[in-house]
């Protein structure tokens, strides 16, 4: 997951805080006081479950806080529940997922209705649990049997048409 700015996010375990940490060192997110990087300074112990952290667009740094104070003062910013693993940031054209009721969909551009989280915002019986990669293997495939045609194709444009080319056909 990928941390924006400008964003609150709750970080109510310290497996959560170590993972956010680790995200915002890679992308080269520091403390705001002490400009340390952000993966060697803990904070959870302060707030426990309620524990949130910031980001400030306009230096680029770190905050922390209580999840009531962000929520009395910073009302109109949004507060994420960090997740560990994969986001609607990751979701790839073309992917296909498995929702809570079994079924199987193909992710395309026009999908809306899922939060940050991948959860449904109408349902959750729609909210996604699994996703699977863009190249799908067959576990079955029909078998068709092979018919020959006389046909005035040269041997190099039966190649390009990705046909067998036979010299004679009875």
């Amino acid at each position: 997951m990928k941390i924006e700015m400008n964003t609150i996010y709750h970080l109510p375990t310290q497996e959560l805080e170590d993972d956010f940490l680790k995200q915002a060192d890679k992308q080269g997110i520091r403390w705001s006081v002490t400009n340390s990087r952000a993966d060697v300074e803990s904070h959870w112990n302060s707030h426990h479950v309620n524990y949130c952290v910031d980001t400030d667009d306009n230096d680029g740094h770190l905050r922390y806080g209580n999840k009531k104070v962000y929520e009395k003062y910073f009302s109109t910013t949004p507060i994420i529940k960090w997740q560990i693993g994969f986001t609607k940031a990751d979701m790839q054209i073309g992917q296909y997922y498995k929702m809570r009721n079994g079924n199987m969909m193909f992710w395309t551009q026009q999908e809306s209705g899922y939060n940050e989280n991948l959860e449904c915002e109408s349902s959750n019986v729609w909210d996604i649990i699994e996703v699977y990669p863009m190249e799908i293997t067959p576990i079955w495939k029909r078998s068709e049997p092979k018919y020959r045609v006389k046909t005035e194709l040269t041997k190099e444009q039966a190649e390009k048409l990705g046909l067998e080319f036979c010299e004679e056909v009875e």
